[in-house]
């Protein structure tokens, strides 16, 4: 189980169109330092979860069974979209196995990795109200597919034991996915399509504990740098895959994340509504349509100070900070009483809405188990300033005569009095 310490992720949904940035901000991740990766980006050492690798593993089997003269089972084609749209559940019904194998180290011990691949395709299928595919084979047509693909079927399987941490302290598991709809489809997408048809199928486990990091493109910056990165000799590479491009436009011409977050039921969150639960999921938005992101496919050693420091900045905006983080105690905040509060504040770049909640804790430091689940954002109403210069005043005019003698004493004010409309005389 998970033993983070409260300013620390415990589930983030890495969300995006393809080639949008996710696999390059994940290298980023695995490459900083760990203090600053706590402290500054609020994660724990990252444990990774990613679909892609069965989709790979499904578009291998379609092509090894055309090699055996049989029909494909998920996609039409080796450059064309899937067969049936509800393969994204099977996909994270795999994904929710994952979770549960990952939390709980689970080594699983095969006499054929392949037939073991081919038992958890068929089980997520089921999950999602499918035919299981696999059990759909000819005994002879299964037992040479299972051969001719063993070997790659070994290596996802050995590469998911290794990915388990000899402990979960302070960890934060990182689940990457794209969905999205037809071209030009309007919203709201329609089951299968989109992130709200995807997101019932995460378990609670995953949904009570997760929080959104969406990386926003446009669909034609999606396509374009797809294409770029495509690597046709590692076609199984997560950052140098490519998409086709009859799937770019038919699952990923546009996504739903804007449209969720517009109509959530609790502002800067996503409601997922599933077998009778509600969960509003925090979300956060990193803008990438100015490309912020490429530059971090190098190798970390080539990365400049100036450059890590923009990109944290663009990450963190927007961010909830807690007081806790700074008072070592909150025995000298007083129950009913005012706290005054001083901070330095810097801007380097960009605009910034500064508000100030309160939020009590019955059971002292670090505890804040009467804050109401999925608190969002407040709406402040009343502002002022002190020390500030309105608007009505932007100027000030001084005439000052002072004079001082042997009788002025060390320290002594000098009094000035200034007089506004507000303060007349």
């Amino acid at each position: 189980m998970l033993q983070n310490d409260l300013n620390i992720f415990d589930v983030v949904l890495l969300f995006a169109l393809p080639a949008s940035g996710k696999s390059e901000f994940r290298h980023f991740l695995a490459n900083i330092d760990e203090n600053t990766l706590k402290d500054q980006f609020h994660f724990g050492q990252t444990l990774q979860l990613d679909d892609f690798p069965y989709v790979h593993m499904m578009r291998v089997i379609d092509n090894e069974l055309e090699k055996l003269g049989h029909k494909r089972l998920f996609y039409i084609a080796d450059d064309q979209p899937e067969i049936d749209g509800h393969i994204y559940a099977t996909l994270i019904n795999l994904i929710n196995e994952d979770y549960n194998d990952l939390l709980n180290r689970n080594t699983i011990s095969c006499d054929s990795a392949a037939k073991l691949l081919f038992q958890r395709i068929d089980n997520a299928s089921i999950k999602a109200d499918l035919l299981p595919p696999m059990q759909s084979l000819p005994e002879e047509i299964y037992q040479q597919l299972s051969v001719n693909i063993e070997q790659q079927a070994k290596e996802l399987l050995d590469e998911k034991h290794r990915g388990y941490p000899a402990d979960f302290v302070n960890k934060t598991i990182v689940f990457e996915a794209s969905r999205g709809g037809k071209d030009k489809a309007t919203m709201p997408l329609s089951d299968p399509d989109g992130y709200q048809f995807s997101l019932r199928y995460l378990s609670d486990e995953i949904l009570k504990r997760a929080v959104i990091l969406y990386i926003q493109v446009t669909p034609e910056e999606s396509r374009r740098k797809n294409f770029e990165r495509t690597d046709p000799n590692d076609p199984g590479s997560i950052l140098n895959h490519g998409v086709p491009l009859a799937v770019m436009l038919n699952d990923y011409g546009c996504d739903d994340m804007e449209y969720l977050i517009e109509t959530s039921e609790v502002k800067d969150t996503v409601t997922v509504k599933k077998n009778g639960n509600v969960y509003h999921i925090p979300v956060a938005i990193l803008d990438n349509r100015d490309d912020k992101t490429t530059y971090f496919r190098s190798e970390p050693s080539t990365w400049s100070d100036d450059k890590i420091k923009q990109f944290t900045l663009e990450v963190k905006k927007g961010e909830r900070i807690w007081l806790s983080e700074y008072l070592e105690s909150y025995e000298p905040v007083k129950d009913g009483k005012g706290v005054h509060i001083q901070a330095l504040i810097s801007i380097d770049s960009g605009l910034m809405d500064f508000n100030v909640g309160a939020i009590k804790s019955n059971s002292g430091e670090n505890v804040r188990d009467s804050l109401p689940e999925n608190i969002a954002f407040g709406e402040y109403r009343w502002d002022y300033t002190l020390k500030g210069i309105a608007d009505s005043m932007p100027e000030t005019e001084t005439d000052i005569k002072y004079i001082i003698d042997e009788s002025t004493e060390d320290g002594e004010r000098i009094p000035v009095f200034l007089k506004n409309q507000y303060i007349p005389s």
